[in-house]
């Protein structure tokens, strides 16, 4: 892509506000990923969301396929380790 301005105050503006939109949207994006990435054990829906699948899906058909979670007083967790080797055990 190649994008050319020529010097005016009025371009020097406009590339001044997509110039911070992007930033604003890369550290977004780069945020999001480091805090999902950094926890070992995730809820359900951290889990669905890192393993790609809607929460339902996780639900109805990994867990009873044996996806394993660690269950202390109520509260459900999973080991992204365990998920990793649910989806190796599962490859075609």
């Amino acid at each position: 892509m190649k994008i050319i301005f020529e010097s005016s105050d009025m371009n020097e503006q406009m590339l001044d506000y997509v110039a911070e939109k992007i930033l604003v949207h890369l550290n977004k994006t780069t945020f999001y990923n480091n805090k999902n990435q950094s926890k070992q054990y995730m809820n359900i829906t951290q889990t669905a969301e890192y393993m790609n699948v809607s929460s339902n899906t996780l639900k109805s058909k990994f867990i009873p396929l044996g996806l394993n979670s660690v269950l202390t007083d109520g509260i459900e967790r999973f080991d992204k380790t365990d998920c990793d080797r649910f989806m190796e055990a599962h490859k075609r």
